[in-house]
């Protein structure tokens, strides 16, 4: 699990995880991901941005339990077009970029 700048970007902080095949299907993504937003929200970060490949399924998914909010799909990043996600501190708050492109159907 990791908390990193995105490449390209204005400070935006990309949460991400790579896990070995043994490891997928058993929540780990989900559990650890989700005390690592804690982490990042009590250190101060008011936001938290996910890009998955358009058809990693299994990240999505993760995004999704960790109430990340699927805005669309973006170029902003990385030079493929990536499902971008969101999740805020502060419930109130809204995304401070919008995505390239809406929701894939």
């Amino acid at each position: 699990m990791l908390l990193k700048p995105l490449p390209d970007g204005a400070g935006e902080i990309e949460i991400g995880w790579h896990l070995h095949p043994d490891s997928w299907g058993r929540g780990l993504a989900t559990d650890a991901g989700q005390a690592l937003l804690e982490r990042g929200f009590a250190l101060g970060l008011s936001e938290v941005w996910a890009v998955t490949h358009l058809d990693n399924y299994r990240s999505v998914r993760v995004c999704e339990k960790l109430g990340m909010r699927l805005l669309g799909v973006t170029h902003r990043w990385y030079h493929e077009p990536s499902l971008m996600f969101w999740v805020s501190a502060d419930p109130g708050q809204q995304p401070t970029l919008a995505p390239d492109q809406p929701v894939p159907n």
